[in-house]
């Protein structure tokens, strides 16, 4: 599944997000919960490990995309970036998107 992605955790008190894309959600989901198992030290995977682990969070897709275009999916991301402004992502500028911009929030 070609998709931007949240990953949330199932503890509604727990406000913390993480914004991602991927032309394939199961395999992206795949890493994500490989990363928590080997305590991969980065600060969304330390987040996770602290509340709960993996199986206290869920993905929740934003949007499908039908086919792969990279720039859409990157320019979709970063619009959902700047709305839900995600706290648990190191960079929050996924590329610089161009005034042309296909999408407009």
């Amino acid at each position: 599944m070609i998709c931007v992605y949240s990953i949330r955790c199932l503890n509604k008190e727990i406000k913390k997000i993480y914004i991602g894309s991927t032309k394939s959600l199961k395999m992206r989901e795949k890493e994500h919960r490989n990363c928590c198992n080997r305590k991969v030290n980065k600060r969304l995977y330390n987040f996770i490990n602290n509340n709960g682990g993996w199986t206290n969070w869920e993905i929740i897709v934003e949007i499908e995309l039908k086919e792969y275009n990279k720039h859409e999916l990157k320019e979709l991301e970063q619009i959902y970036i700047n709305l839900l402004e995600p706290k648990l992502n190191v960079n929050l500028e996924v590329n610089k998107i161009p005034k042309w911009s296909f999408f407009r929030v």
